[in-house]
């Protein structure tokens, strides 16, 4: 189950929960730069 690693310990699971959360935001950000890049090659010079 998915869910199983995150309570192994409560104090862990919190870290761990952050720790992937941010990373997620972190992969979200270069996600959307890279559209933002990838629109403005679009638009004519």
């Amino acid at each position: 189950m998915f869910w199983d690693r995150y309570f192994i310990s409560i104090s862990g699971a919190k870290t761990t929960k952050m720790s992937e959360l941010i990373s997620m935001i972190e992969k979200l950000k270069q996600i959307l730069t890279q559209v933002k890049e990838d629109e403005l090659e679009k638009l004519p010079k």
